[in-house]
């Protein structure tokens, strides 16, 4: 098997490439962190010979997921994410609450996902997006990826070897015993 090296510019600069979504066998998206610290997200519609930039903003991006063909979100430097709900070709910037940087995001569904990043930090959103409530990690440790396998499933990997899995969700395991109280008449 052979690979070929295709290069361009990012409107004119140079960026590292951090992430990639394979849409179709034509159609695929990068999230790219500039030079300079800015972000943009290109595409290519003809099997990688031409790429183009399709957005641009003061932030670089350094991870991307789709949890379905039209819906799409990337994150990265100072908490910056965004969202396409078109397959990539308009995107619009989502609250993360927080400025540290994020490194990559994941969704089991169109509704839940999480984002993980520096300093150990864990994103969850339940409603698409909309809030981003942080977890704890139980490390200061940058994590770098995150893969969820279903809305309970996932893990995380980072620096100096850390590797974090839930099965709750990221949410403490419920240890209370139910109390049930009964009156009989």
């Amino acid at each position: 098997q052979t690979h070929t090296t295709e290069g361009f510019l990012l409107n004119n600069n140079e960026g590292q490439l951090c992430d990639i979504h394979y849409s179709s066998p034509t159609t695929w998206l990068t999230a790219a962190n500039v030079w300079h610290g800015e972000g943009a997200i290109a595409r290519t519609v003809d099997g990688g010979a031409n790429w183009a930039t399709i957005y641009w903003t003061d932030r670089g991006f350094f991870g991307m997921d789709f949890p379905s063909d039209t819906i799409g979100y990337a994150v990265g430097r100072a908490g910056i994410i965004v969202k396409t709900t078109d397959g990539g070709n308009t995107w619009n910037h989502v609250s993360s609450g927080v400025s540290t940087t994020l490194l990559d995001v994941s969704f089991a569904s169109e509704t839940c996902g999480t984002a993980v990043g520096q300093n150990g930090l864990i994103l969850r959103t339940e409603d698409g997006g909309s809030t981003w409530i942080p977890q704890e990690s139980g490390t200061s440790s940058d994590l770098y990826a995150v893969q969820l396998i279903d809305s309970n499933i996932g893990y995380a990997v980072g620096e100096n070897g850390v590797i974090l899995h839930t099965s709750t969700g990221g949410y403490p395991e419920d240890v209370e015993p139910p109390v049930t109280t009964c009156s009989l008449n």
